[in-house]
């Protein structure tokens, strides 16, 4: 038989896991760190979406990290977050 590389805790036991655990050393999956890495999902995930706000309005976006908007574009800073309805705030 070949040689297990997978744990049998799957990927869901891994997500789990990563969302527990408080050492970036331990969010590692089959050696993988960036299976279930959340310091490197995180800004992932914002540029894959400024991607697609920059193609829904049709520019080169400049992004403003901390303030999370754009600095060059008033229509993508319109499509960014909304107003929740009554009852539904935060």
């Amino acid at each position: 038989y070949p040689a297990q590389t997978l744990t049998r805790r799957g990927y869901h036991g891994a997500w789990i896991e990563a969302c527990k655990s408080d050492d970036p050393a331990e969010r590692t999956f089959a050696g993988n760190p960036s299976l279930c890495s959340f310091d490197y999902a995180g800004p992932l995930a914002e540029m894959i979406v400024l991607g697609t706000l920059a193609y829904r309005v049709g520019q080169k976006l400049e992004w403003d990290p901390v303030n999370l908007k754009t600095t060059n574009s008033p229509e993508a800073n319109l499509l960014i977050g909304r107003e929740n309805r009554k009852g539904w705030e935060l």
